[in-house]
């Protein structure tokens, strides 16, 4: 598929081998006759203040940290936006607080480095950054099928 400049459509589906990305819906809030459970959230802001990169953030509920998510879902985003979205230079950004060692070392899995540190919102922040896929704003609910 050819890379598009942002804003394009975000893909139906993206999917790891545990999980389904998908845009968020209003019923993710309210749909309670459903097996699948929305676990978390990634999300990519193109054109960010970050050097004209795209930005990848990511939360997921307490419950499901450790089990490896994460890094399914952020791997999977990342490898996305990396193939098939132009944005300044093909690289991809993530920003976490120094005192984050969970998502700092999750970002050092994917292949990210270290690129910039920083103090934001009175913290100390760790900028990483990747340029090659890993082995408005746009989100995609991580859920768990």
């Amino acid at each position: 598929m050819p890379r598009s400049p942002l804003p394009a459509p975000w893909p139906t589906r993206l999917t790891t081998p545990r999980l389904l990305l998908r845009p968020v819906e209003a019923a993710d809030v309210k749909d309670k006759n459903t097996d699948a459970a929305v676990i978390g959230l990634v999300s990519v802001e193109p054109d960010t203040r970050r050097g004209n990169r795209a930005e990848v953030s990511y939360q997921l509920l307490p419950e499901y940290w450790g089990l490896g998510y994460a890094g399914e879902a952020v791997g999977r985003v990342v490898a996305w936006v990396l193939d098939h979205v132009d944005v300044g230079p093909p690289a991809v950004v993530a920003v976490t607080q120094e005192a984050n060692t969970r998502s700092r070392r999750l970002l050092e899995r994917m292949g990210m480095g270290v690129v910039d540190r920083f103090v934001e919102f009175d913290a100390p922040q760790v900028m990483y950054s990747i340029s090659i896929a890993p082995a408005s704003s746009w989100s995609a609910a991580a859920v768990h099928p």
